[in-house]
């Protein structure tokens, strides 16, 4: 589009096309400092990981405590917390772990169709039928990581304890956050 060639053959206002230059420039500018925001909030969410996750429960530690409140009246404390993330290349060994421990129903199945998380037998019946009528599927099992770090929590709290190698296969690990309330 040659946009000169045609303002010339719509006889637009210089005027006009000065505030459409001013309008577009505006949206650039606009744009740019968006995306400079963004980086920097980008930045500044990960100093504030650093600093609940890290700095200050490794100060806190360091001095005996577990919570304080500031002379501004804010109230500190640092709590242990425990996640759990099956990695890919323990996906298949995970999840024999947990229909061999009573929790294969964490386990969600999927074949084109979802399945719900107790469903794991009719899942496999399907696909079995499926490909036994020639159907080429894919058959893919999964567990939320909230349900996952959920029953793990359920577990701990419950007085049971995880082996070394079951910690290791449902990626159970922990970690301090700190906690500010005002």
């Amino acid at each position: 589009m040659d946009f000169e060639s045609d303002t010339k053959a719509l006889s637009i206002s210089e005027d006009a096309l000065t505030e459409l230059a001013s309008l577009a420039s505006k949206q650039i500018r606009i744009a740019n400092r968006i995306a400079n925001i963004e980086a920097e909030l980008k930045i500044e969410r990960a100093k504030l990981y650093i600093l609940e996750q890290t700095d200050i429960p490794n100060a806190m530690d360091a001095i005996g405590m577990s919570k304080f409140v500031l002379t501004t009246g804010e109230f500190i404390s640092c709590e242990k917390k425990t996640k759990a993330v099956i990695a890919a290349k323990n996906r298949i060994p995970a999840f024999e772990w947990l229909r061999a421990n009573g929790a294969g129903s964490l386990i969600k199945n999927v074949i084109t169709a979802k399945f719900g998380k107790d469903e794991g037998d009719k899942a496999d019946k399907l696909y079995k039928d499926l490909e036994s009528e020639g159907y080429n599927c894919d058959k893919k099992e999964s567990v939320h990581g909230n349900t996952l770090t959920a029953h793990v929590n359920a577990l701990l709290k419950d007085g049971k304890t995880l082996s070394t190698e079951a910690m290791e296969l449902l990626g159970v690990f922990e970690y301090y956050k700190t906690k500010v309330e005002v």
